[in-house]
């Protein structure tokens, strides 16, 4: 069985552009003392290449901390070497410009000599993983028609550490790879390889292998990108279990012309899972600059410039919204197939289903579980909120026949389908004894949540008896029914009615809708326009709360309200065809209202998350701030939304049951 992973929705603005119109390409880009730097690089500064213009290296050293300022200078123009930022500061290595390629390392603004690169080196990758600088590939000169296969690490926090040469990559040399560092592990993405052309020339040979190293074990090869994403921005920012490769030129358009029309580098960014080992299409991006850094500032992804298209720079400096390393496990996965304990024998079933639809559980002996949890809406009432005693009739056409002392009841009617799976999440052994009932979750177990709207006067009880009396009396009347008592074969008990309910509850279980079949490797289950739609679910940020088996992490959120400061349980996103109207207080009627309202959601989580005025706004949870839905996401989230749906549910009404009392229909 596969699961389905979240690609991390981020959202991109723009920080003022770096203070050169033309921008850079190959700048050094970091972070040192909270500012964001960009040193040297290279463009063009009088006529485009395609025109004759020359390239011209540069050796200004730029920061922004809220405005740009120049600070200094590299110790000469410089560009396309390996730029990091640890807590020491920004540390830059090799390079070179137009004639020759470096050696040198050095701090930013830090005259602690450093041992030079073993020889000189531009266009490699470079990482930091536990204080250790690791760089891959490049090339010695600027006429080189090879790429180096060269792999060097250096010690940053000991003194007199030296260059140590480590195997090099089995997948051979390569320049503007692609390097990050996650779980112990250094990644290398991508790349191009090096062949002299009929004209003695370099000429790319395009790379989308991917590999890792281990400093024990040495490396080991993973599975390729989907595309290939040369001079990505670099390193390769790391969230949530995810590797991020931002955009990168695939060599489709390599020998477009005209130059001057060349419509850019790919905007789609690549997510390497690494739990899983797979790639997902990530999130397509408002830029496409190469040969560029990802810097992180202030908890959020910056890139600083680049190269927009061949020879053309851009001085755009984008920020992503804030990074959340403790963003939840967001994978999808289907539902189990059965939900059954091993005491849930056909009798206990079969009585359980019984006492569900008897309303001699209730004090006033008209109201049944199956009044608000009917077959005929899904196991809900169709209703707003639902109406308990003094009413006759079921979902929308039930009215009130009384005044009642009983307070209202506010909240709508979750289903009971699936309830047997709340809980449930991957990654961790499901535990029924403390599963989460109700939207405030105030109740553990099916058990412990079928007693309640026994004792709640406005559900079952009304005025009868008091709420300490409600489950004796119910079992008093239980024990008074000759075919109950043969049932439940002696003592008729408060667990062994609670048990037989949920006995049959479990039953009630849609594990094989057109989701479940695709994740279980039926890949034609979901249409493509459903498959778009799971794409813009994963994108749009859906599932930081809806994951898991069950579309839920069955954890309480406040959505900013104006009704209520409370927080209220991620309901499931299954059989949402069935259980209309949504949301804690049943106030959408369509699933095109629910989402209307998360996109005005998103307006006020623009307002309050990031720093807006909230003092008179109602409670909003952070998680919110990642949401990012698009105009044209609805049609495709609802297409995959009616894929959770699964008809094959029991609708079955008992045609009687042991009171004699009449059935709900």
């Amino acid at each position: 069985m596969k699961s389905l992973l979240l690609i991390a929705a981020m959202a991109w603005t723009r920080l003022p552009d770096v203070p050169d119109a033309r921008g850079f390409a190959g700048a050094f880009a970091g972070v040192h003392q909270d500012r964001i730097i960009v040193a040297g690089g290279t463009h063009f500064p009088d006529k485009m290449p395609w025109e004759g213009g020359t390239k011209v290296w540069y050796d200004t050293v730029h920061a922004f901390d809220g405005e740009w300022r120049v600070i200094g200078k590299l110790p000469r123009p410089n560009g396309y070497g390996v730029s990091v930022s640890t807590q020491r500061g920004m540390l830059i290595a090799g390079g070179g410009d137009a004639t020759r390629h470096f050696t040198e390392v050095f701090w930013l603004n830090e005259n602690t000599p450093m041992p030079p690169l073993p020889q000189p080196c531009a266009f490699m990758s470079g990482c930091v993983l536990d204080d250790v600088l690791y760089i891959a590939g490049g090339i010695e000169t600027p006429a080189a028609t090879r790429a180096m296969d060269t792999f060097w690490s250096l010690d940053l926090k000991s003194k007199g550490a030296k260059w140590q040469v480590l195997p090099p990559c089995p997948g051979g040399g390569r320049i503007l790879a692609c390097m990050a560092a996650a779980e112990g592990r250094v990644w290398l993405f991508s790349g191009a390889g090096l062949h002299a052309g009929k004209d003695g020339k370099a000429e790319r040979d395009w790379l989308k292998d991917a590999w890792s190293y281990e400093t024990r074990s040495g490396w080991r090869k993973e599975p390729d990108l989907p595309r290939v994403a040369v001079a990505a921005p670099n390193p390769a920012p790391v969230m949530n279990g995810q590797i991020f490769i931002l955009g990168g030129d695939d060599g489709s358009l390599a020998t477009f012309e005209p130059k001057s029309a060349h419509p850019g580098f790919p905007l789609e960014s690549q997510v390497f899972d690494l739990k899983s080992k797979t790639w997902s299409k990530g999130d397509s991006l408002p830029f496409s600059l190469v040969t560029t850094n990802a810097v992180i500032w202030k908890s959020r992804i910056v890139i600083p410039g680049g190269e927009a298209r061949p020879g053309v720079r851009s001085p755009q400096v984008w920020q992503s919204s804030p990074i959340d390393e403790s963003l939840p496990d967001t994978r999808l996965d289907a539902l189990p197939r059965s939900s059954a304990l091993p005491g849930d024998s056909a009798a206990k079933i079969e009585l359980g289903r019984l006492l569900f639809f008897d309303p001699i559980l209730s004090a006033t002996k008209d109201v049944a579980c199956a009044t608000c949890h009917h077959p005929q809406f899904g196991w809900a009432d169709g209703r707003t909120t639902p109406l308990g005693v003094h009413a006759t009739g079921i979902g929308p056409a039930r009215r009130l026949h009384g005044p009642s002392s009983s307070a209202a009841l506010t909240r709508n009617t979750p289903t009971i389908l699936n309830a047997a799976f709340n809980g449930l999440a991957l990654g961790k052994k499901h535990d029924p004894a403390t599963a989460p009932m109700f939207w405030d979750n105030r109740v553990q177990s099916l058990e412990q949540q079928a007693l309640v709207p026994i004792r709640s006067a406005a559900e079952m009880r009304g005025e009868a008896c008091t709420e300490s009396q409600a489950v004796p009396a119910m079992l008093e009347r239980l024990r008074a029914v000759p075919d109950y008592v043969r049932r439940f074969e002696g003592t008729i008990t408060e667990a062994k009615v609670s048990d037989a309910i949920t006995s049959f509850e479990r039953t009630l279980i849609t594990a094989d809708s057109p989701f479940d079949r695709f994740m279980r490797g039926d890949a034609k289950a979901l249409t493509a326009l459903q498959q778009r739609g799971l794409e813009a679910f994963q994108r749009a940020g859906c599932a930081f709360c809806h994951h898991g088996p069950m579309l839920s992490d069955f954890k309480l959120h406040a959505l900013g309200l104006p009704d209520t400061a409370e927080a209220f349980r991620t309901p499931t996103l299954r059989n949402l065809r069935h259980t209309a109207p949504y949301m804690h207080h049943g106030a959408h009627a369509t699933l095109d209202d629910v989402m209307l309202f998360y996109d005005r959601v998103m307006d006020h989580a623009a307002e309050t998350l990031d720093g807006g005025d909230s003092a008179t706004l109602p409670p909003l949870d952070p998680l919110l701030r990642h949401l990012n839905l698009r105009p044209e996401d609805t049609e495709q989230i609802l297409a995959f939304l009616d894929a959770l749906n699964d008809d094959s549910y029991d609708r079955s009404v008992p045609e009687k049951v042991p009171s004699g009392l009449p059935v709900p229909r």
